[in-house]
């Protein structure tokens, strides 16, 4: 820019021609002012197309993250609303009383069960409209023992019991303290509820573990866990159920 008037001068003084200093000053000043205001106008409008572009494609992300929110929020609500809702509750129950079907932990009857005595008795009962199914549900007792049956279905408004095998007479003290369920809905999503006991002695109800609740189509955001990996649904077999009439053993199937 220091140079210009310099370079400006010896092209007045050696273009030939009859203009006037004044004449030729006039001309390029005009021309070179032309092109600066040229390429002052192309700056701008470079550095605000790549402004625009920038605040669009900021914008075009924006809309995506949007728009796969809004779709997880309609997939979350095609879920909640075919997930159960159930009540597990396990007492001391007389069997010799009993009526009905039970599902066991293991098959024998009677002989493994002593079902003459007392037993501790494992209730889910689903009180909503919607199906339960590939039901595992796996105990653990307060001996430390653990124990898991497998139950193929519950449907709405479906109570199942479960009692579990024992060598002493004196079972229902050795309640359970820690209860894990596995289920799938009818969408398929899988689902893992936490139910404990405080281990106090006469207190046999089950507290639902709200923090560690697991449902499948959200497991991208449990990291590298996966709760589900041994939960297999594909060959999924049915516990023994054995059916009774006053405590009366009938038959196992």
């Amino acid at each position: 820019m220091l140079l210009f008037p310099v370079i400006l001068g010896l092209v007045i003084d050696h273009v030939p021609g009859p203009g006037s200093n004044d004449g030729w000053l006039g001309f390029w000043g005009t021309y070179v002012g032309s092109v600066l205001a040229f390429g002052g106008i192309y700056w701008q409008v470079l550095t605000s197309i790549k402004e625009e572009r920038k605040i669009s494609n900021a914008s075009l992300e924006e809309q995506k993250k949007q728009n796969e929110i809004d779709r997880n929020e309609e997939k979350e609500i095609s879920f909640s609303h075919s997930r159960p809702f159930f009540l597990p509750r396990q007492y001391c129950g007389d069997i010799g009383k009993f009526t009905g079907t039970l599902y066991a932990d293991k098959c024998g009857g009677v002989k493994d069960h002593n079902l003459k005595n007392y037993v501790t008795i494992l209730s889910i009962n689903n009180v909503s409209n919607k199906p339960m199914f590939a039901v595992e549900i796996i105990a653990t007792f307060l001996d430390g023992s653990e124990k898991t049956v497998k139950i193929a279905r519950i449907s709405d408004a479906e109570e199942k019991r479960i009692i579990f095998a024992k060598d002493d007479s004196n079972y229902c003290s050795n309640k359970i303290v820690d209860l894990k369920i596995f289920f799938t809905t009818e969408v398929r999503e899988k689902i893992l509820l936490v139910f404990r006991n405080d281990k106090s002695e006469g207190n046999t109800s089950l507290t639902y573990i709200a923090s560690e609740k697991k449902l499948e189509n959200k497991i991208c955001e449990l990291k590298n866990e996966n709760p589900f990996k041994n939960y297999d649904t594909s060959d999924f077999v049915d516990a023994k159920k054995l059916k009774l009439d006053h405590g009366k053993f009938m038959m196992e199937t």
